[in-house]
């Protein structure tokens, strides 16, 4: 999937329930992980792991490619029930 943001705009945390890789193809973003967060001007690479919590924002006009693999049926209702469970817990 192909995906345009304008300079200075942010995609809110998410994730995805299969694994995604993250290819700049022109511009700046940034990948606000749990942990750090990483830097992708033009041409860089990122994988992530299914579930990983993340925002996105571009730190100038940027185009960049989402890739999706997406598991099986059975691990994307895992995938929901344990976001779900993590969703509850951090509401108490």
């Amino acid at each position: 999937m192909l995906i345009a943001m304008k300079a200075n705009t942010r995609m809110h945390e998410h994730t995805a329930a299969g694994r995604i890789s993250v290819h700049s193809l022109n511009g700046h973003i940034r990948l606000y992980l749990p942990e750090r967060v990483v830097d992708l001007p033009a041409g860089h690479l990122l994988a992530l792991d299914q579930c990983v919590p993340h925002d996105v924002e571009a730190a100038e006009d940027s185009a960049f490619l989402l890739t999706l693999s997406w598991p099986p049926e059975k691990k994307i209702v895992e995938a929901k029930t344990r976001r779900k469970k993590t969703a509850r817990h951090e509401q108490k």
